[in-house]
């Protein structure tokens, strides 16, 4: 599995490795938005960040849930694996 975080040049990333089926893990998620983006693109695992999504004032475990009820209603059954805990 390859950590590749989500950014601009790592969303390039992500695509490119998912194209050749390569597991990858998207690091650094603190918002829906990333999950759904990092998803979409193929990676198969998500790492939200809880300690420092929670230092940035982000309700980090309602963001989690956030980004579990859009990924399914989106059909996109990442995994999320908590981080930083």
């Amino acid at each position: 599995i390859i950590k590749i975080p989500v950014i601009t040049e790592g969303y390039a990333a992500i695509s490119y490795l998912a194209k050749k089926n390569i597991p990858v893990l998207a690091t650094a998620v603190f918002k829906t938005q990333q999950a759904l983006i990092a998803a979409s693109l193929g990676a198969q695992y998500i790492a939200p960040y809880i300690h420092h999504m929670d230092e940035q004032g982000i309700n980090s475990l309602r963001e989690i849930e956030n980004m579990l009820v859009v990924l399914e209603n989106q059909g996109l059954y990442t995994e999320i694996m908590a981080a930083s805990v």
